[in-house]
């Protein structure tokens, strides 16, 4: 009988984790399953150590829990199946491998190989789906209040940034929104709806909204949501490589994965090589 070590994040969906991670015995039947406490867990690498490599690792979060997870565990090959139940707010990691709300979990094992990294001034990170921020917001949250419905919180005003693809700087004005990715979905929006995940050349993009007036900015956030904006040509630039700078004027706080970092002055996401 095959045996799942379910690690459940009680925080995630707003609170509602432990209830919903409940739910995986009617998901998955004829096996056997522990459950532990994914906040409890000081470090997932001692605690994988113990487990039998025919067991499997079922992670039952957000994208945030799952983001904490590969950064525990570091660039190590994986020994266990690691499977994935989403039980967060927005799931955009679940979204963008095809799957829908309802579906049974999935082995991500292939997702988790050769991850983009995030280097800040405050120290570099793994990222499972992406960077982003409002520039000029004091949280650099994105789609919270957008895949709600609700009208978007802009920051208090744009700013002129730099983005250095591969070496080549552009430079814009009046840009309210940056998200770096490695997957279609970000932040509860989908900024870059032609990016793979899993394509051969590792590739990862970044999108900018800009020299757009605050109204028009709403509008093309709105079209962000179901990756609607590429329409806005003028406003909304999408740019490829595996080495993607955004260099701002003044410290700007943003979020890796959902989760927020401290502000900075600027960000570096690089694509890891097979």
């Amino acid at each position: 009988m095959k045996q799942y070590r379910i690690l459940y994040n009680p925080l995630a969906g707003g609170g509602n984790g432990t209830e919903r991670a409940m739910h995986l015995p009617d998901v998955l039947q004829d096996c056997e399953m522990r459950f532990y406490d994914i906040t409890e867990i000081d470090s997932y690498s001692s605690f994988l150590a113990k487990i039998a490599p025919q067991d499997a690792v079922l992670i039952a979060g957000g994208d945030g829990t799952l983001a904490h997870f590969i950064n525990g565990i570091g660039a190590k090959p994986l020994r266990h199946d690691i499977y994935y139940y989403p039980t967060g707010q927005h799931n955009d990691f679940w979204h963008d491998i095809g799957r829908q709300s309802g579906d049974p979990p999935v082995r991500i094992n292939r997702y988790l190989r050769n991850l983009p990294t995030v280097q800040t001034e405050r120290g570099s990170l793994r990222v499972l789906n992406g960077v982003s921020n409002f520039v000029g917001s004091s949280s650099g949250s994105v789609g919270g209040s957008v895949g709600r419905g609700r009208l978007p919180r802009l920051p208090s005003r744009p700013t002129d940034i730099t983005v250095t693809v591969d070496g080549v700087p552009h430079a814009y004005r009046k840009v309210w929104l940056v998200p770096a990715t490695q997957g279609k979905f970000c932040g509860g929006i989908m900024p870059t709806p032609r990016q793979n995940r899993l394509c051969a050349d590792r590739r990862i993009s970044v999108m900018i909204l800009h020299d757009a007036g605050r109204w028009r900015a709403v509008r093309i956030l709105r079209a962000l949501a179901d990756g609607r904006a590429e329409k806005y040509r003028n406003n909304v630039t999408v740019l490829c490589g595996n080495r993607i700078e955004v260099c701002y004027t003044e410290p700007v706080p943003i979020q890796v994965d959902g989760e927020a970092q401290p502000a900075t002055r600027f960000c570096r996401m690089a694509a890891e090589m097979s």
